[in-house]
């Protein structure tokens, strides 16, 4: 899959940002907009953020494919860093099991709680894992009260994990096993249109089914955030 879908590695490790724009919408509400150009000119991506009167953010994310016969995209989402004390993990989505959307049938619809550290799957070898797929809703709160939330419209997908994607790669890691693993002092939050299916259905090296793919197309999705005092 590395060698197959290694356009989009690429993409993700090198994406030029083109331009920033920013201006007020009503009194109290801004827009900040982001454009961004991949290697080879594969496609675009655009990531507007809503600043609301009332504190929200709504976050809006599309991307654009611009060639023809491109490989399946692994994923589709934005990743980001929070501080290690919002470590309280509450969501509304399928649970309390990680998830994958050809893997998600054993995890009920239900409000579940964790930590970056409950959320983690300890596989052999670190790998891809963590993942909590129809999500409407998560929150990341500290002792203090304070609550990051995140509000899909209507659903994302999550991972919150006390490392990073560095650190869970598949390849180029030297045989890299649990024991290698240091706890980053972030909590690496990944927030997601999706990812494809885990495949695998002959217990080693099956394609996932096409229908647990994304083709490479143009997508959309949008959640907001906000702080909340508990």
């Amino acid at each position: 899959m590395f060698d197959r879908c290694k356009v989009w590695f690429d993409a993700s490790e090198s994406r030029h940002l083109d331009g920033i724009d920013g201006g007020k919408i009503t009194d109290g509400e801004v827009f900040v907009t982001t454009r961004f150009t991949f290697p080879d000119q594969v496609a675009t991506e655009q990531i507007e953020y809503h600043v609301l009167a009332n504190g929200k953010i709504m976050v809006d994310v599309s991307f654009k494919p611009l060639r023809d016969k491109l490989p399946e995209l692994p994923r589709f989402g934005l990743n980001l860093r929070i501080r290690p004390e919002f470590r309280n993990v509450t969501w509304y989505g399928r649970g309390p099991y990680e998830s994958y959307c050809d893997r998600k049938t054993a995890s009920c619809f239900g409000i579940y709680h964790s930590t970056p550290e409950g959320l983690f799957t300890p596989y052999v070898r670190p790998q891809e894992n963590g993942y909590r797929t129809e999500v409407r809703w998560a929150s990341f709160a500290s002792e203090e009260g304070i609550s990051l939330k995140i509000t899909g419209r209507p659903e994302f997908c999550f991972s919150a994990l006390p490392y990073d994607y560095d650190d869970l790669k598949g390849f180029k890691q030297g045989g890299k096993h649990l024991h290698d693993l240091v706890k980053r002092p972030w909590i690496d939050l990944n927030l997601d249109y999706g990812q494809m299916g885990v495949g695998g259905e002959d217990s080693w090296g099956a394609r996932t089914h096409e229908q647990y793919t994304l083709p490479a197309k143009e997508y959309n999705y949008t959640f907001t955030m906000e702080a909340v005092k508990n």
